[in-house]
């Protein structure tokens, strides 16, 4: 559609990636291309997150990576500053 002139549209991307390739098969909350999609079956790991409920692979325990950064976040303190931190902020 975009080469005939419709502004606005984009390719799909892979749900687990994000790269814009052939999507082969549906999962939960979108469609993945091929190679992600054997990640996806061995890890079996998809569906919605338990801190935020959005639907997306979930690495560790059921949920996504943002919320489990945010987790270690709230458990750590800056080595020089002490103010809590993802990573050392100083």
């Amino acid at each position: 559609m975009a080469d005939l002139g419709v502004t606005g549209v984009r390719a799909p991307a892979c749900l687990r990636c994000g790269r814009v390739r052939r999507l082969r098969r549906a999962v939960p909350g979108g469609r993945v291309r091929l190679g992600c999609e054997g990640i996806l079956a061995a890890r079996g790991s998809i569906g919605p997150c338990t801190s935020c409920g959005k639907t997306g692979p979930r690495p560790i325990r059921d949920t996504s990576a943002a919320c489990r950064r945010r987790q270690i976040a709230a458990t750590r303190n800056c080595s020089t500053c002490g103010k809590p931190a993802e990573l050392d902020p100083c």
